[in-house]
C-alpha cells in the first residue's frame, strides 16, 4: 500500500513537471527575445562583411542599437517631441466684468427731412465721446454717455446687445464684442425729432463704436 502511494506521487510529480516544461516550451522569455534580437543583428553584420570577431565587439559597443531594452537617443528625442505639449488651463471670463469700462467712441451723425447741424447747411457731423459702462445688477448695465444718451438695461453674454430709450427720446443700442483680445462696442442713437421753425418731421441718426 505504501509502495503504491509512492508511485502515484511520482506520477504525479512527473506530470506536473511535463506541464510547465512543455508551456516553458511554447512561451518566449526576455531571455529569448534579447537573444534572437541579437543573433539577427550578427547575422545582419555578418553579410555586411563583417567578420564575426568584428560583429561580437559592435554588438557589445552598441548595445543599444539592437538590444530590445534600449532605444537610441534620437529616438527618445523624438518621441519627447511627438508628445502634445499641455496647454495652459484658460480661466473663465466674466462676462459682465469684461465689457465694464470706458470706451472711446467714434462715428458719424447724419440728419435727414431737412435738418442741418450748422450754419453750412451740413447734414452730416462726426462725433467723439466717452461711454462710461457699469454694473447695475445680475444682468444689467448703466451707460452713461457726454450729452442726454445714458441708460440702462439688460445684457448677457448670450445676448451683448443693450437696447434703452435715453431722457430725449432717443432710441440706443450698444453691442459688446471682443476684437482682437480687447473688447469693443458698437453704439447707435436714432431720433425722431421735428425742425423748431418749420414743425416738419426729421431723423437723427449717430452710428459710433471704439474699444475699451
Amino acid at each position: 500500500m505504501k509502495r503504491k502511494s509512492v508511485k502515484i506521487a511520482v506520477s504525479v510529480l512527473l506530470c506536473a513537471f511535463a506541464v510547465q516544461f512543455f508551456a516553458s516550451c511554447g512561451r518566449i522569455t526576455h531571455a529569448d527575445e534579447v537573444l534572437q534580437a541579437r543573433n539577427r543583428k550578427y547575422d545582419e553584420l555578418i553579410s555586411g562583411g563583417m567578420s564575426k570577431e568584428d560583429a561580437d565587439k559592435w554588438l557589445n559597443e552598441h548595445t543599444e542599437a539592437w538590444h530590445p531594452n534600449y532605444m537610441s537617443k534620437e529616438n527618445k528625442e523624438g518621441d519627447e517631441a511627438e508628445k502634445p505639449t499641455a496647454k495652459p488651463t484658460e480661466e473663465p471670463v466674466d462676462f459682465m466684468e469684461a465689457i465694464c469700462g470706458t470706451y472711446l467712441v467714434s462715428g458719424n451723425g447724419v440728419l435727414t427731412g431737412g435738418a442741418v447741424y450748422d450754419d453750412e447747411g451740413s447734414e452730416t457731423t462726426f462725433t467723439k465721446l466717452a461711454l462710461h459702462v457699469t454694473q447695475a445688477g445680475d444682468d444689467t448695465v448703466q451707460i452713461d454717455v457726454e450729452g442726454d444718451h445714458g441708460g440702462s438695461g439688460t445684457v448677457s453674454a448670450n445676448s451683448p446687445t443693450v437696447s434703452y430709450t435715453d431722457s430725449m427720446g432717443y432710441e440706443v443700442t450698444v453691442t459688446f464684442s471682443v476684437n482682437d483680445g480687447v473688447m469693443h462696442a458698437d453704439m447707435r442713437i436714432f431720433g425722431d425729432l421735428s425742425i423748431e421753425d418749420t414743425g416738419e418731421r426729421c431723423t437723427e441718426t449717430v452710428t459710433l463704436s471704439g474699444d475699451k
